[in-house]
């Protein structure tokens, strides 16, 4: 069983901002759990999404998950371990085949399509013109729910 840890028991991280998120304790969370932090506006949940996906490091200690430090690890074996769907989803520029099968580049179609069924967005890409080959921002252009439902057919696997 994996563990996400912070260590050494806090982190810090220098945003884009200037601002400075530190002193997280956050100890003993498993994969086999599902948690959410529901604290008030401003307290670092979505800078704690956002450290654990990668999209910036920790200027300051580490997070690791099952003791290796995510800076150790490929975007790919990541995405196979930990997935989010956050409130501005990030789609890449590629197909929608390709978006639902991030962290997971041998998916067979089928596994893509049960992935998509599961979140409520196999019938939508169906309607598209080229279905899964469509690319997103281009002749994919989807509402925020959408996304949304696409970054969550991600974590079907």
């Amino acid at each position: 069983m994996a563990c996400i840890g912070i260590a050494p028991q806090q982190y810090g991280t220098t945003l884009s901002r200037g601002a400075i998120v530190s002193n997280e304790r956050l100890n003993g969370l498993t994969t086999d759990n599902r948690y959410c932090w529901p604290v008030s506006s401003g307290t670092g949940k979505s800078t704690l999404a956002r450290l654990l996906l990668r999209f910036f490091d920790p200027t300051q200690g580490r997070i690791t998950l099952g003791g290796i430090d995510l800076r150790e690890l490929s975007s790919t074996l990541l995405y196979q371990h930990i997935g989010f769907v956050l409130q501005e989803v990030r789609l890449i520029h590629a197909s929608l085949r390709e978006n639902i099968a991030l962290g997971h580049p041998n998916a067979s179609m089928q596994e893509i399509e049960a992935a998509a069924i599961a979140a409520n967005i196999h019938d939508h890409i169906l309607s598209l013109p080229r279905g899964y080959d469509s690319v997103v921002g281009e002749d994919a252009q989807l509402s925020g729910g959408e996304q949304q439902r696409v970054s969550i057919a991600r974590l079907q696997w």
